[in-house]
């Protein structure tokens, strides 16, 4: 257990944490375009093919979430064993931390491969301006932006995806506050779910007059 004090630049790490999840949205803004016959080839060949679009937009989904998964695992050894920076024992907690919020942010890329209009350059460009002004507002950049956010207006720090899963972080590696840590884990399955379904909506509406 925590006695709730930590080195200031933990914060630094939790940050870190969320944007290497929520970077996992690259992998679903890909998967999207391999999904969508007016933007790649290989859409236009599935398009075209009898395999369900579901199940590949399903296998590749899961995919991306492990490859998510494993960068995280890469970057929480690496702290841990090479650094030795001293966050927690909790690593159950954290991996399933980590994992939510892998699905979370494969979820966010899918979400804007199908909300966004335009090339895929375009819409890689506008998810990586989202994504890291939402890791500013979670102290990536200025460790004690949150909390200023906190602040004035919490409730940016209630919805936004970067901060729920720095929050969870934290929650396990100063307070072992299990009250935080459950609300966390919620909302990012909330916002897993949100992003799911929209996408799929959206994906199953798409009908291509020529291929």
């Amino acid at each position: 257990a925590s006695d709730g004090e930590m080195d200031p630049y933990n914060q630094y790490y939790f940050a870190l944490f969320a944007m290497t999840c929520m970077f996992g949205a690259t992998f679903g803004l890909i998967n999207t375009a391999h999904s969508q016959a007016d933007q790649t080839a290989v859409g236009t060949r599935r398009a075209a093919s009898p395999t369900k679009k579901m199940a590949m937009v399903i296998s590749e989904y899961f995919a991306g979430v492990t490859i998510t998964e494993t960068l995280f695992i890469v970057l929480l050894a690496y702290l841990t064993l090479i650094l030795k920076v001293n966050l927690s024992n909790s690593y159950g907690l954290i991996l399933l931390a980590s994992v939510m919020a892998s699905f979370m942010g494969v979820s966010l890329g899918y979400f804007f491969g199908v909300v966004l209009k335009g090339k895929q350059g375009f819409k890689d460009g506008v998810m990586m301006a989202v994504i890291l002004f939402l890791n500013f507002l979670a102290g990536l950049m200025m460790g004690n932006m949150k909390y200023i956010i906190e602040k004035n207006c919490p409730i940016v720090n209630r919805i936004n995806p970067a901060a729920i899963i720095s929050d969870c972080f934290y929650s396990i590696c100063v307070f072992d506050n299990m009250e935080m840590y459950v609300r966390c884990i919620i909302s990012m399955g909330i916002w897993t779910v949100i992003f799911a379904v929209c996408s799929i909506i959206v994906l199953r509406r798409e009908k291509y007059a020529n291929l």
